[in-house]
């Protein structure tokens, strides 16, 4: 797999000319300085606010889980920023250049293309995430958060990153230049935050008493996929519950009657929907490209 992608001449070009690029480690300094700012920043807010808290384990706890919460907040809004901006010109400065052409007359193929402009962008990302491990890692003194958390918030960063360099490579196919591409990428990224007013929206005007069980399974679980498709909640959810319920696959929520409805974990819904919305943007792409320039 790997062999195949470094194989890929579009792949190894655009990987030299992003590392050897210093505004590339100006971006990497600046991200690991503002990770270091959050926890020393959380870090003193919160043993402010709890003069005991290098006493009492319970407090300990929580100021891991609170350091743990903000780094992944911190990294997830820092993704939704950077990571359309690093495809949504791939394809359009091609063709601005005038070498779209001229890259389709080679051996090349359309998939061969996207996935060269693709994976030095995902590449890229997941330099970003992991390089951040050392100073997540420090929330294990404190306690509050543990591997299965990490593993978890790593799942969504890496999806969320991929689906977002996807989103951008789509706009980057379809569209003539890079101001239009940029410009739908990150409008089209507000989204979650609409769905999040949509979904309090929602939940404070329904009334449980007046619809039937049946009413309130289907209601619950359309909200509940809902929610589990945007990074945010996706994430508030599954900390909710590994808190109460010690659960990462499966929550039981009880309905009137004594009726318990099972679902997934939001996590879990989270990426079987970004792994199918990824593929699908990834082929739409190809598709794209390879339609006759007009």
């Amino acid at each position: 797999m790997f062999s195949r992608l470094f194989d890929n001449p579009i792949t190894v070009k655009e990987l030299q000319g992003r590392m050897r690029n210093y505004r590339t480690f100006i971006l990497l300094t600046s991200y690991l300085g503002l990770m270091g700012l959050i926890v020393g920043f959380t870090y003193y807010y919160q043993t402010d606010s709890y003069s005991f808290t290098r006493y009492y384990p319970g407090m300990r706890q929580e100021l891991g889980k609170s350091i743990f919460t903000a780094l992944f907040l911190a990294e997830l809004v820092l993704i939704y920023f950077i990571a359309p901006g690093l495809t949504s010109g791939a394809i359009t400065s091609e063709r601005e250049r005038q070498t779209l052409d001229i890259l389709k007359t080679t051996l090349i193929t359309p998939r061969a293309m996207i996935y060269g402009k693709l994976g030095p962008a995902v590449i890229y990302l997941l330099l970003l995430i992991f390089t951040t491990v050392p100073i997540v890692s420090i929330t294990f003194m404190f306690g509050g958060a543990g591997i299965p958390e990490m593993l978890i918030a790593s799942i969504l960063l890496l999806l969320t990153g991929i689906f977002l360099c996807a989103l951008g490579i789509f706009f980057s196919s379809g569209l003539k230049s890079t101001t239009a591409a940029t410009i739908s990428s990150y409008g089209s990224i507000l989204s979650p935050i609409l769905l999040i007013v949509v979904f309090y929206f929602v939940i404070n005007t329904l009334s449980p008493s007046d619809y039937t069980v049946q009413d309130q399974i289907n209601m619950i679980s359309g909200l509940w996929v809902i929610a589990s498709v945007n990074p945010f909640l996706a994430a508030y959810l599954t900390q909710v519950m590994l808190v109460e319920d010690q659960s990462l696959f499966l929550i039981s929520i009880p309905l009137d009657g004594n009726i318990n409805i099972t679902l997934l974990s939001p996590w879990i819904i989270y990426t079987i929907f970004y792994i199918i919305m990824i593929i699908l943007l990834i082929e739409a792409s190809i598709r794209l490209i390879s339609q006759p320039e007009k």
